[in-house]
């Protein structure tokens, strides 16, 4: 069974004793199994003993740990970490369509067949782990169950608070419904005496806003008319102006439908922002090494400080401690531990960052990592904003930190090169080969009785060189030429002499012509001067 991380799902298993048989149903997948020799009786497999199948009662059924032998013990490794909403052990065998229908959220009709076990009854029915929460979880049945919502109680404009959304792979709160519109005035109810220090009504962004051209309140991720509207009197502003929505999450009244009423503001306003993820994709830490204890994968929820916290996928976290400073650890060793240096108390680990490392096994005491949502073909700012890699090093900002364009050279020259020595050989025999090209493109004197020629030629040496290697490259070879290149790597000098060795008076002109073969793919790469 496949399951994607901080998603709901559903499954059933029917074990039938008599048949020897088990069917799993898990989303739209159905799968029937033969149970052979899992199943014994005194050592014998069930299906070759002659005593009769008796189920026996008073056993102990254990829900989150992996059991490999009765009575045995837990592994952490083997353990369930997240929500169980609904457990349900019935006394009768259940159909396919039973549990086709359990799994799908249509439960009604199974609500009639009588429950050896019912999650409904946990606090009386069941022995909770050490580590087990019983908390209220809502209907996880409902349209968009897998949504997630984070506060971050810190004062940004509605731009600045769409920009940082998406550095997180979320976007501004849009509530959908009454349900979602509640969830997050209850989010954000837990920050007022953060969020109220700038604003009184404790106010989050939501993601709709007033189109002064289509005189529509509009979606801000759709970009279509908003559907759910939740103002206290809904009105048609006259501005001509772009204006913005926020959700208040302190209300003096005691009735739920004036909670999280909306009202207009201007999109220049500072308030808290709350952002939404639809879906489970992680960011990712780049820069650790292979050997490093830390996860690589991380996702958004839990507080911790008044801060979200940062959840490895297996046993490391990033929260904020001591409101003083982001801290990266294992949390089964917490002396594996990292400290990112430049921590403020606005900022977040995503994006580029110095850590100090404690404990892990990467080289170096300082080590700089990026905490990243940019996926594909794309390049990741210092603020961790997201732009395709064509923009990288192409002579224009388009990060706003100006990222984009630091450290854009395109030489890549390894330790060791030296420049006076020639490409390695092809073979034991066969030195580096260079071709050349010649192009007249003037002819400016023929004077014959003075046996004077004077030529423009353009003359093009391409070769290969094993050694060096190229980074940030363009389809446009304008933006791949290199600053002064004969004085970085060897190149092939060329001298002009008369057909009869007569003395030849030329001088040397370097064109923008290196870069026209960069683009190559291999170990090393050909290079063209002219």
């Amino acid at each position: 069974m496949e399951a994607r991380l901080l998603s709901w799902f559903s499954f059933c298993v029917a074990v039938d004793l008599s048949t020897y048989a088990a069917s799993f149903v898990f989303g739209n997948t159905v799968k029937n199994v033969t149970l052979f020799d899992s199943v014994r009786i005194s050592g014998v497999p069930l299906q070759n003993s002659s005593r009769p199948l008796e189920v026996v009662g008073g056993g102990t059924v254990i829900v989150g740990q992996d059991q490999d032998e009765q009575l045995g013990g837990t592994d952490k490794d083997q353990s369930f970490n997240g929500f169980i909403v609904d457990m349900l052990l019935t006394q009768s065998l259940l159909t396919v369509r039973d549990m086709t229908d359990y799994v799908s959220c249509n439960m009604d009709r199974l609500r009639t067949f009588t429950y050896i076990l019912d999650f409904k009854n946990i606090t009386e029915d069941f022995i909770l782990g050490a580590e087990t929460v019983v908390a209220e979880v809502g209907d996880v049945c409902r349209p968009g169950r897998d949504k997630r919502l984070s506060v971050f109680p810190e004062a940004r404009t509605n731009a600045e608070a769409n920009h940082f959304c998406s550095t997180l792979n979320g976007y501004i709160v849009t509530p959908l419904s009454d349900e979602e519109n509640m969830s997050l005035f209850n989010e954000g109810s837990q920050f007022r005496d953060k969020c109220t220090e700038f604003d009184k009504k404790n106010a989050m962004w939501v993601g709709v806003f007033w189109d002064p051209s289509a005189r529509l309140w509009k979606n801000q991720i759709t970009s279509e008319e908003a559907k759910f509207k939740n103002f206290e009197v809904e009105i048609m502003p006259s501005s001509n102006e772009r204006l913005c929505v926020s959700a208040a999450t302190v209300s003096e009244s005691a009735s739920t439908t004036l909670q999280g009423v909306w009202d207009i503001e201007s999109c220049q306003r500072e308030v808290c922002t709350a952002c939404q993820f639809e879906r489970s994709l992680p960011l990712k830490i780049r820069g650790l090494c292979a050997e490093s204890h830390f996860d690589r994968s991380y996702y958004i929820y839990g507080t911790l400080s008044f801060r979200p916290v940062f959840n490895g996928a297996r046993l490391s976290r990033i929260e904020w401690r001591d409101n003083s400073t982001w801290v990266l650890y294992q949390m089964d060793n917490p002396f594996i531990r990292a400290h990112m240096l430049d921590s403020t108390d606005t900022g977040y680990p995503v994006g580029v960052h110095d850590y100090e490392v404690i404990g892990d096994k990467c080289p170096g005491k300082v080590q700089r990592l990026k905490l990243t949502s940019c996926r594909g073909n794309t390049f990741t700012c210092g603020d961790g904003e997201c732009i395709d890699i064509s923009r990288r090093c192409n002579l224009e900002l388009d990060c706003d930190d100006h990222s984009d364009e630091l450290n854009c050279d395109t030489l890549i020259i390894q330790p060791g090169y030296e420049k006076r020595l020639p490409p390695p050989k092809i073979d034991s025999n066969t030195p580096a080969g260079v071709a050349i090209d010649c192009d007249i493109l003037l002819i400016r004197k023929l004077d014959l009785l003075s046996a004077q020629l004077i030529l423009d030629v353009a003359i093009k040496r391409t070769w290969y060189d094993s050694r060096i290697h190229f980074k940030n490259l363009h389809s446009d070879h304008n933006l791949n030429q290199i600053s002064d290149p004969m004085e970085i790597v060897w190149y092939p000098d060329l001298t002009v002499v008369g057909s009869d060795n007569s003395h030849v008076m030329s001088t040397f002109y370097v064109t923008k012509a290196w870069g026209t073969a960069l683009l190559q793919a291999s170990p090393g790469r050909r290079h063209s001067h002219r």
